[in-house]
């Protein structure tokens, strides 16, 4: 396992849009979490992925879930997806890529995930739909974190997560800077999506 200082420089050089408290916290929930396949809905350069996944590697499966065309037009899809996966074999992440919008990724890994970071569809359509798919495919125990939870830019994250967990009841976690960390419960039969 790649330790902590290192996997934060491993983001922060691949241009991560977080600081190193953010990419520290996300690799301390990644290390804490359970084993099983871990996934991140938003991947855009790679640099939080670059992070959280040295604490995983060995314990499941490391999925990336992105589109890959809401991007600034600088440079095609098709160039943005082998830079994003070019960079990830260089520093050696066995990650998978699933190509679709974020809401459908839990559909397509087919499998209940021990850790997801949520930074994809910041509008309300999108979060709407991120929120219960990914707390819908997360095991006992694992925890799902979300981006941009409580700033001013991307007020639906707050309110869609907040709506979501008043039934819910999942364990918060913790904060870093605009990621909230919630944990699914153990209890078989737990409230884990929503309608």
């Amino acid at each position: 396992m790649i330790g902590r200082d290192e996997a934060i420089a491993r983001g922060i050089g691949c241009a991560s849009m977080l600081d190193a408290l953010q990419l520290g916290f996300l690799y301390d929930l990644a290390r804490v979490a359970p084993d099983g396949a871990a996934a991140e809905a938003g991947v855009h350069k790679g640099g939080s992925l670059a992070t959280w996944s040295a604490a995983r590697v060995g314990r499941g499966r490391i999925i990336a879930v992105d589109n890959f065309y809401n991007r600034p037009a600088n440079a095609p899809q098709e160039k943005r997806v082998a830079r994003f996966l070019a960079s990830m074999a260089r520093m050696g992440i066995p990650c998978e890529l699933i190509e679709c919008d974020s809401w459908l990724g839990p559909g397509r890994i087919g499998e209940r995930l021990a850790f997801c970071f949520v930074d994809a569809c910041h509008g309300d359509e999108g979060i709407s739909r991120d929120v219960p798919a990914y707390t819908g495919a997360m095991m006992p125990g694992g925890i799902a974190c979300f981006h941009d939870y409580g700033t001013r830019k991307c007020p639906a994250v707050k309110r869609r997560v907040d709506e979501w967990n008043a039934t819910a009841r999942w364990e918060v976690v913790g904060f870093a800077g605009s990621v909230i960390a919630l944990r699914c419960p153990y209890e078989v039969g737990s409230r884990t999506t929503t309608n």
